[in-house]
This record gives structure tokens, sequence and C-alpha cells, in this order.
């Protein structure tokens, strides 16, 4: 085949397309591709993995914006007491002191009970919420380990793409944003682990 290409066509040009062809897969392709996509792709896939983290983040949070059935049932007890401290404050008062003050400790401990309660979800909260700032801080590193990995699946199109003066768009280079998406789940697995 070489040899039949090399009567028609002269081998140093044969030898100069070949050399062409190689530094466009091994140094254009690549450069081109990568700055294509930090100067196209990189802010739209760091906004949309930030709000995809914020999101998911509030749903996390969803259980915990609630209030437990300890907080539930401390509220209607101290609402119940008061009602009845409104209503007949002496005889309250007599009634507690008959018990040796039994009345006001269980509420004491079951309002102690539901501030816990309500500390552990504004605990379980916040973890939440710093775990989401620091995901949406590797954004930037996870976007570019993207760019990397579908520039891996593309360097041949990225290649032809220059070599031709960009006369020639293959499909992975049209969707690059699309390559660059099917290696996220992986990508933020490597940045946070």
């Amino acid at each position: 085949m070489m040899k039949e290409l090399a009567e028609i066509i002269p081998l140093s040009i044969i030898f100069a397309v070949g050399i062409w062809g190689l530094i466009c897969f091994m140094i254009l392709g690549p450069e081109a591709a990568t700055r294509i996509a930090h100067a196209d792709y990189i802010e739209q896939c760091e906004t949309n993995l930030v709000a995809t983290i914020r999101a998911s983040s509030r749903e996390q949070e969803l259980p915990f914006n609630q209030s437990t059935r300890v907080e539930n049932e401390a509220a209607q007890t101290n609402s119940a007491w008061n009602s009845m401290r409104g209503e007949y404050s002496e005889h309250t008062q007599l009634l507690d002191m008959l018990t040796g003050g039994g009345f006001s400790q269980t509420i004491q401990i079951q309002n102690e009970a539901a501030r816990r309660a309500r500390q552990a979800r504004e605990d379980a909260r916040a973890i939440i919420r710093a775990r989401a700032v620091r995901a949406a801080q590797t954004a930037p590193d996870q976007c570019a380990c993207q760019v990397q990995m579908a520039l891996g699946e593309s360097r041949s199109e990225w290649a032809m793409y220059v070599a031709t003066f960009t006369l020639i768009e293959q499909e992975k280079v049209t969707g690059f944003p699309a390559l660059m998406r099917v290696s996220a789940r992986y990508c933020s697995e490597r940045v946070n682990s």
C-alpha cells in the first residue's frame, strides 16, 4: 500500500502529513481540546456540579428539618402545663409540691430530651452542609478530571479536528460535554477519596 501511495504522492509529502498528524495527536489536539474546554465547558461544568451538590444537600437535610416525636411531645406537655397553670395556678403549684416536684421535674426532663433532639438535628444539618461545602470546593478539580477523561476518549478526533484546521468536526468533538458527564461519577469519587 505504501508503494502504491508513494507512486502517486511524493514520499516527502507522506512523511510531512505523518509528522503533522503525529504533532496534532500528541500536542495540538489535546491542547486545543483543553483550551476549548476551559473556555466553553469548565465554567458550566462547575456551575452544574455546585447546583447538583446543593440540591442533594437540601434533599439530605429534609428529614432533619421536621421536629421529632420527643420535641412534639415536649411542646404539647409544656402547652398543657402552661394552660393548667394559667387556669389553676395555686392548685397546680400545690399539686407539684405534693408530688415532690414530680410534674416540674418530668417536664424539665422532657424539655432536656427535646433540646438534645433539636441539637442533634442541627448538628446533622451542619454536617450535611459542611460536606456540601467541601464537595463544592472540589468542583474545579472534578471538572478538570472530566476534561482529561473526555480527552482520553476523543484524542484522535481532536487531532483530526486540528489537523484539518477545524474543517472536520467529529461527534466526539461536538459532544465533548457529554463525554465529560460520562466520567462525572468516576471523577467525583477520585477527587473526593
